[in-house]
């Protein structure tokens, strides 16, 4: 019996001697942009983000190659959007700064190029990586701009006494729109108390529908309550007796987004499934990321009736003058 465990002992040290314990830690490294790029029609300057995916070193823990900032940007790429009839070339540029955060935030590059978009054309972007040869391509169908039809001679009319009126929203959709939110946006200007010229814009936001997909052709009104909207506005502010606020004027607006965008808010909603298995959305060919479009329409500053409308909608509002 004892030659038997003596010989199964060492039958195993002899396996285990043969087999490969090595662990792959790191995987081989692959060149793979990640893009995130919206066209917009109402807008002459458009921006891509394009950055790469990196791959720590063996003996960087994953947080610490993420604050490396050379590992998130691609060192010589060419970034080309164009048409059936024209082409622009982006031009790398480092102007909005970046909060920092689990990625390096000392450098935020982006790629910029002014352009005149047509609504009736498809778009193609291609990245080409100088340094391996490679393209990557995605293409989208512009979102045209909204119509936001009110009529010409509406004015807010508000009186505190008047608890049923209404704010009168019709909109009809853009062309290649599929997701769409509405809203009005209150903008107003915030400064030191005693000194005006150091303010800051601000913007307050009214979500009267988020992420909708049945919109008909002919369009759809929205009729809030004024004093709901009041109501909102006072809870997003703050009481600050440093500062001093002033009324700039009030928006109506339309985000318009595309097939692409839908497609993301579909596979970000939760499943009816108990397991959340959820497949990564990407429209760029070879890469990750988005390639696509959107529409912001703005119908901007929309008149008071008078001045008293204006102070009524003002005056229980921590901090504003008139």
């Amino acid at each position: 019996m004892n030659v038997f465990k003596t010989c199964v002992l060492l039958l195993s040290i002899c396996c285990l001697g043969a087999c490969k314990n090595d662990i792959e830690i790191n995987a081989p490294w692959q060149e793979i942009p990640v893009v995130y790029g919206l066209l917009d029609v109402n807008q002459t300057t458009q921006y891509i983000r394009v950055q790469k995916a990196y791959q720590n070193a063996i003996n960087l823990t994953t947080a610490e190659g993420a604050q490396i900032g050379d590992s998130l940007f691609f060192k010589d790429i060419t970034v080309k959007v164009r048409n059936s009839y024209s082409e622009s070339i982006l031009t790398k540029v480092d102007t909005f700064s970046k909060e920092s955060g689990f990625f390096a935030s000392d450098a935020n590059f982006l790629y910029r190029a002014n352009m005149s978009l047509d609504p009736a054309q498809t778009y193609t972007l291609e990245i080409t990586s100088n340094e391996t040869g490679k393209k990557y391509t995605a293409q989208t169908q512009l979102v045209g701009k909204s119509n936001i039809s009110i009529a010409a001679n509406y004015k807010f009319y508000i009186r505190p006494y008047l608890d049923f009126n209404r704010i009168n929203f019709p909109f009809q959709p853009a062309s290649n729109g599929s997701v769409f939110d509405i809203l009005i946006r209150f903008k107003y200007k915030e400064y030191p108390t005693g000194n005006p010229s150091a303010f800051v814009e601000k913007n307050i936001d009214y979500l009267l529908e988020k992420n909708i997909t049945s919109v008909p052709a002919s369009g759809k009104t929205y009729n809030p309550y004024t004093r709901d909207w009041i109501f909102y506005i006072k809870s997003n502010l703050v009481a600050n007796g440093a500062v001093r606020r002033e009324l700039i004027q009030v928006d109506y607006v339309v985000i318009a987004g595309s097939k692409e965008l839908k497609d993301i808010i579909d596979l970000s909603k939760p499943s009816a499934v108990i397991v959340q298995r959820k497949k990564d959305y990407s429209n760029i060919n070879g890469g990750l990321g988005i390639f696509s479009s959107r529409s912001e329409t703005v119908r901007s500053n929309v008149p008071f009736q008078d001045d008293s409308s204006k102070i009524y909608l003002i005056k229980d509002l921590p901090n504003f003058i008139y």
